[in-house]
């Protein structure tokens, strides 16, 4: 029973700690949302869009993004190179 009771607490505990989605929950600059999302928000698939200092090419590059598209078009005034990732890192 002590063990029932320990595992509840520390399932309770991991979801607690979960950014939750929410489609209201809007952050006024990247840095609250970063506080958050480490690597920004986005859609899934979406690829960050890096431009080559060397060469000048704009190429995809991998990111760690939140995938949660309500929440991303809670934040998408904060995608300003419109790769469907938000405050991207």
């Amino acid at each position: 029973m002590k063990k029932t009771v320990v595992s509840l607490l520390a399932v309770s505990l991991a979801l607690l700690s979960t950014p939750a989605s929410n489609a209201s929950q809007s952050f006024k600059t990247c840095k609250e949302l970063n506080k958050v999302y480490k690597y920004g928000v986005g859609l899934e698939g979406a690829q960050n869009m890096v431009k080559n200092r060397a060469t000048g090419v704009i190429q995809p590059k991998a990111s760690k993004h939140f995938v949660d598209a309500a929440l991303y078009e809670a934040n998408k005034k904060s995608d300003s190179d419109n790769d469907k990732i938000a405050c991207e890192k």
